[in-house]
């Protein structure tokens, strides 16, 4: 095998799952991919060593849940669902201590955050042609570990912020919440910056994420041949509970600017939306059709928040600049289109399928969005470019007085 991939998940061949993604994205460029489903690490490790060495690399994965908080909250209860940061400094509540970044603790060579498709295969592609790994320090959206004062190969267009360290934050909470306020920011940015972080005589380098997928990309690791199933092995696929809740559902877009405080998903998938084409939506629900237990209803045909497909700054060069991490509080940007019809258009061809009787919106809505449209899109395009017209005069006013 080239690679052995080792997740905290069941193995479904479903694009909601991020180990069958990246398997998928492998497979298509020529990897032989060897993905080792919730090994048995409490024994002898066998599951581990079966394989034996890959030609290229291990991957690790804790799955689509942060193996920390998967099964107990912080009060050691059952949990339903959470999900954890832990590219830095972190709080443990399983030992009520600050631990440093996991790169320390797990010693692994290299971190992949967010969605980490396009880090993957440029990684990939260089170890493949036999680059050293500890020189592949300038791929987006990677964190990796270097002793302090060493120079390593950077983007030139990249400037960097120095976080406290490690070492500072747990003599100081404060220190340690003004760094998550840089995280924060950072993550809701175009133009990012490297964030740097030191930890005991090493220092944390997390490169800035990659720009949003343009739309023939996306489109491209959704439209790879997923079965939508679960693996064989698994006689009884109702113990798989997240395969039941996304199994008959399509996601249409990524990333939400909605900048809510109690969720990490800019953190992971930014706030700047990545949006498929209808044709490639179209195409996965001919597919889902099929599937043999399907009757007629697609549970969810959404995305972190359902109605925001498509939608994006009226003047880029603006979204370029600005670390708002919210676009609709404490009021919707002037510079959003928030034209639902792209997504309504969508809804319709959908309900429209011979096959399928019903389709469900399952993800969040954003009502304070739908209360701003009117119902003619084009009186939204032109309000929208007023307001913005307007808010321009408004500073150059201010600047000149």
């Amino acid at each position: 095998m080239d690679v052995i991939f080792f997740t905290g998940d069941a193995y479904v061949d479903h694009p909601s799952f991020g180990a069958a993604v990246i398997g998928r994205i492998l497979e298509t460029e020529g990897i032989r991919v060897a993905i080792v489903p919730q090994p048995n690490w409490q024994d002898d490790l066998r599951d581990f060593k079966k394989l034996g060495k890959p030609n290229l690399y291990f991957a690790v994965t804790a799955g689509n849940m942060d193996s920390m908080v998967n099964h107990y909250t912080a009060n050691k209860r059952k949990r339903t669902n959470e999900a954890s940061l832990r590219r830095v400094t972190h709080y443990d509540y399983w030992s009520d201590k600050l631990k440093p970044s996991i790169l320390v603790d797990s010693r692994a060579d290299m971190l992949f955050y967010g969605m980490g498709e396009k880090s993957i295969l440029e990684y990939t592609e260089l170890i493949k042609k036999g680059v050293d790994y500890k020189k592949l320090t300038n791929i987006p959206q990677t964190a990796f570990l270097v002793p302090k004062n060493e120079n390593y190969a950077t983007n030139k267009k990249w400037n960097s912020i120095d976080l406290f360290s490690y070492e500072e934050c747990l003599e100081d909470k404060k220190k340690y919440a003004k760094n998550f306020m840089h995280i924060e920011e950072e993550s809701n940015k175009v133009e990012a910056n490297v964030l740097i972080q030191g930890v005991g005589n090493q220092q944390v380098i997390i490169n800035p994420p990659w720009p949003p997928l343009e739309e023939k990309e996306i489109d491209r690791f959704y439209d790879l041949p997923f079965t939508r199933l679960p693996h064989p092995r698994y006689k009884n696929k109702e113990e798989i509970p997240a395969y039941n809740m996304i199994r008959h559902s399509v996601n249409i877009h990524r990333g939400c600017f909605g900048g809510c405080t109690f969720c990490t998903i800019s953190a992971h998938q930014g706030k700047f939306i990545a949006s498929r084409s209808e044709e490639s939506i179209l195409k996965e629900v001919d597919k889902l059709v099929l599937m043999p237990d399907f009757k007629g209803y697609i549970s969810d045909l959404g995305g972190p928040s359902a109605n925001m497909y498509k939608m994006k700054g009226i003047h880029q060069e603006i979204c370029n600049k600005c670390k708002r991490p919210s676009c609709v509080f404490p009021d919707v940007c002037k510079n959003l289109n928030i034209d639902h019809k792209p997504m309504l258009d969508l809804y319709k061809k959908v309900r429209q399928h011979p096959d399928v009787k019903k389709a469900f919106i399952g993800s969040g809505i954003r009502y304070d969005m739908i209360l701003k449209e009117t119902s003619d899109p084009q009186v939204n395009k032109n309000n929208m470019e007023k307001n913005f017209k307007r808010k321009f005069r408004d500073k150059k006013r201010i600047r000149n007085t």
